[in-house]
């Protein structure tokens, strides 16, 4: 499970699918997350007795499906999601250092994208440990500073959640772009659960305890963010958030 930039479209997305509609959502999206993770390393541990090594996530599609070219089609399908997920991230940079501290956003791109590259070289994720640390507290910076703007600026939106709309059938599937963005990363899980250090035995407890902590937060900064800003809400609340000396550092 992961929380990242696409946590801060949910608010969007919940203004797109109603409160009730976004929670659902959320809750239904994870548990689906949850169990189809579940089998997926079920079946990479069968595998592995009948392999005798650790196979990679094409592997694994080429075991289940019957051929190599299932293998094939997974890596090529992984390098699209993969290439655009850092679109996306460079789009999220971009845009939001233009918004807050008139940089171009071109000029931000071009900057980013030469460091995305060489990332990309690293062949472990032990090799990510600290950025993953540096992504973790830029996370959590953002996602205070929103709760602060709300309740500094804003506090006199909140409501009961009874007075928000609970359902927006007719923009609901908008609602689906940021939240599956934000579970889908399956192709993750396979080299992660290699290189856990932690007991197999405790691997689906350990599963189990982030996903209802990612559904949890993403609840709570969607629901907040749309009941603080509204119909005015952003595709991306940071860019909700009133500019000062802390959104620009």
């Amino acid at each position: 499970m992961t929380l990242g930039t696409a946590s801060f479209a949910l608010p969007w997305g919940f203004k797109k699918a109603g409160l009730l509609g976004g929670a659902v959502g959320v809750c239904a999206i994870g548990l689906m997350v949850y169990a189809t993770m579940h089998m997926l390393v079920c079946t990479k541990y069968t595998l592995e007795k009948r392999l005798r090594h650790h196979p990679d996530y094409a592997e694994m599609a080429s075991c289940a499906l019957g051929g190599p070219w299932a293998g094939v089609l997974v890596k090529v399908a992984t390098t699209g999601s993969c290439i655009g997920a850092c679109a996306g991230y460079l789009t999220f940079v971009g845009e939001l250092l233009a918004n807050h501290m008139g940089v171009p956003q071109n000029l931000v791109v071009l900057c980013v994208a030469p460091v995305f590259a060489l990332l990309s070289l690293l062949r472990t994720y032990r090799l990510m440990s600290f950025f993953s640390l540096f992504g973790d507290v830029s996370f959590f910076l953002a996602l205070s500073l929103v709760l602060f703007d709300g309740f500094s600026h804003h506090r006199d939106n909140l409501h009961s959640p009874l007075e928000y709309p609970a359902f927006h059938p007719s923009t609901y599937m908008l609602f689906f772009g940021p939240t599956t963005f934000i579970f889908t990363v399956h192709y993750c899980m396979v080299p992660m659960e290699s290189e856990l250090k932690e007991p197999r035995t405790r691997v689906f407890g350990s599963l189990m305890v982030s996903t209802v902590f990612c559904v949890v937060i993403d609840i709570l900064i969607g629901a907040l963010g749309y009941m603080f800003y509204g119909e005015d809400t952003q595709d991306l609340v940071l860019n909700n958030i009133a500019k000062g000396p802390l959104t620009t550092a």
